[in-house]
């Protein structure tokens, strides 16, 4: 058993647990008992431990295809758009924001 709930110095618990392996506190007793384990993707791939990743780099480019793809699908063709554009993948100087479609490619080619 790896985690320990934490009191206060009267004896009273404090609602908050620590991993005693590598000293993370977490709010939940399972979330801290399972701190140190690793984290294995979908694909059967293990992850390196660091409290965040839950998809490999692979696995994680493959959905971002697919919901680009499927948001491709879906998309209603507009001609002759002259405004503002966003780019999740590109972010820029504003957020992924460009003021047009020429802005977003020359931002591309210089970088």
């Amino acid at each position: 058993m790896n985690a320990t709930e934490l009191c206060f110095g009267i004896g009273e618990k404090a609602g908050v647990w620590i991993c005693r392996k590598c000293g993370r506190f977490s709010v939940s007793g399972k979330a801290a008992e399972d701190c140190c384990l690793p984290i294995i993707c979908e694909c059967g791939a293990e992850l390196p431990i660091n409290g965040h990743l839950t998809r490999c780099n692979d696995c994680t480019r493959r959905k971002l295809a697919e919901r680009n793809a499927t948001r491709l699908a879906e998309a209603e063709l507009v001609a002759d758009y002259d405004g503002w554009i966003c780019s999740e993948e590109v972010c820029g100087n504003q957020d992924g924001y460009f003021a047009s479609f020429d802005d977003l490619i020359e931002y591309c080619e210089d970088n």
